[in-house]
């Protein structure tokens, strides 16, 4: 029973430093803003290029905001996490980035693909209906 006892409670210090590895990381990111207001990081990021990010503090250990500018140049702001899975330390956001994400850039480039793909589900769907109704052949479906 010690022996199980003290097995888990070096697996929790594991779990602990591969956690506190990731949270340095991130806060060693030129996008780390701290504790900044999420106003204050929407005014910073207010003008510049799509998917220009910055990442601060929520309040709550592991929890992070990431603000970034849309593709429609409009600041947003989404929620991040830092968690532990098969003894790996990633990042997370439960909208458009599905899978863990082992950097802030990382997870970045995951949501812009993710805000992407909604287009292209609306282009294929689009494609299929014409050619169902024969405006669409063979010769042309390699440019559209």
């Amino acid at each position: 029973m010690f022996s199980l006892k003290k097995r888990r409670k070096s697996q929790d210090q594991l779990t602990e430093n591969k956690l506190a590895l990731r949270e340095v990381e991130l806060m060693n990111h030129p996008a780390w803003r701290g504790t900044m207001s999420l106003r204050e990081i929407k005014k910073e990021l207010e003008g510049k290029l799509p998917f220009t990010f910055a990442v601060s503090e929520t309040g709550e250990r592991h929890h992070y905001f990431l603000s970034y500018v849309g593709k429609d140049h409009k600041v947003k702001q989404t929620h991040a996490w830092i968690f532990v899975l098969d003894g790996e330390a990633y990042l997370k956001n439960l909208g458009s980035c599905k899978r863990p994400c082992s950097s802030i850039d990382e997870l970045v480039d995951a949501k812009r693909k993710g805000l992407i793909k909604p287009l292209l589900e609306e282009t294929k769907n689009l494609r299929e209906q014409l050619k169902a109704v024969g405006l669409l052949n063979s010769s042309c479906l390699r440019y559209c």
